[in-house]
């Protein structure tokens, strides 16, 4: 709780940090190939939109980097464009995966 208050939450309440870290790891349990059990009430499903694979380095590296960025050079600002690089590692991920899933409808109907 304190790092969250020093470093980027400023004084906001444990709960809300908490809650924000609990949709954010939810939200990153969706995209990979794994999902997440969001719907508890359904037995044996897993919400999923697959456009990730469950350990993947480059959004390791993006995440560390933006922290890194963020607490020895640029502060906030760097906190910022490590959350943009992430945002825009995941639509590219999201562009491939349905171009390639256009693309095998059409080699699957040839």
């Amino acid at each position: 709780m304190w790092v969250a208050r020093k470093f980027w939450f400023g004084e906001k309440a444990f709960r809300e940090v908490y809650l924000f870290g609990l949709l954010l790891h939810i939200a990153f349990d969706l995209v990979t190939s794994y999902g997440t059990m969001v719907f508890s009430l359904f037995p044996n499903y897993r919400a999923y939109f697959d456009v990730m694979f469950i350990i993947d380095p480059f959004l390791d590296l993006i995440l560390l980097g933006g922290l890194v960025l963020g607490w020895k050079f640029a502060g906030v600002r760097g906190y910022k464009w490590g959350t943009y690089a992430l945002t825009g590692y995941l639509v590219l991920n999201m562009g491939v995966t349905g171009f390639s899933m256009v693309q095998l409808d059409r080699w699957a109907d040839e």
